[in-house]
């Protein structure tokens, strides 16, 4: 795929998430970018992995979840709880790639892991 083209899929990757308000339907489009990681292609692995890494940093806000508190008025307890973090799944297909037998899926999974470490913090284990 042509450089401009695979630019251009990425800025409608980033419009299609900007406009999307379902959980279920960002959930399923993470995942299923990230299922590419596991092609036998090395240029789809390393595409899918720059594709997931573009819609973190342009909207890791949306991945990382809604937070919902729970705040006790009695004792003043407060819980808060991550709803629909993609930040796990994700951080499973960042640590299979960076053991890739090729360089450059390694290198892309380590800039994805960068793009969401910037949203999340520290990922444990990777």
């Amino acid at each position: 795929m042509p450089t401009e083209a695979r630019s251009l899929f990425k800025q409608c990757l980033e419009a299609f998430v900007e406009n999307v308000s379902d959980d279920a339907l960002l959930k399923s489009t993470n995942l299923d970018l990230l299922m590419h990681t596991r092609s036998d292609n090395v240029k789809v692995r390393q595409f899918a992995l720059a594709c997931v890494e573009t819609l973190w940093r342009s909207h890791g806000g949306k991945l990382i979840g809604t937070l919902l508190t729970y705040m006790q008025i009695g004792k003043l307890k407060r819980i808060t709880i991550l709803i629909a973090g993609f930040a796990a799944e994700t951080a499973t297909f960042i640590a299979e790639c960076g053991e890739d037998e090729n360089d450059l899926v390694v290198k892309e999974s380590f800039r994805l892991k960068e793009a969401v470490e910037s949203v999340t913090g520290k990922i444990d284990g990777l």
